[in-house]
């Protein structure tokens, strides 16, 4: 079971980088002002999304569900659950 949450858990982060990217990228295509805006403020990229629902929903759709499987697969798998408290846990000192 820990080799599938791993796997689970790769996946779910690399399909969730991919679709910040693509989003990252329809930002961009909008205009520079909006890519610039996306990356460097902070819900920016919420309040883009939400106004140009129509052409990102695909993307922003599945970032939500890697992040589901991202979860998913840290909750399967206690090497996943360690190296993340480990690594909370150290960086808080």
């Amino acid at each position: 079971m820990d080799t599938f949450g791993v796997i689970l858990a790769c996946l779910g982060l690399l399909v969730y980088m991919l679709s910040c990217l693509w989003l990252t990228i329809c930002a961009f295509r909008k205009s520079i002002g909006w890519g610039f805006l996306f990356i460097l403020v902070p819900f920016a990229s919420l309040v883009y999304i939400i106004m140009d629902w129509s052409r990102v929903s695909r993307p922003a759709l599945i970032a939500v569900a890697a992040l589901m499987v991202l979860v998913a697969g840290t909750a399967l798998s206690p090497t996943v659950q360690r190296a993340f408290t480990n690594s909370t846990i150290s960086g808080a000192k």
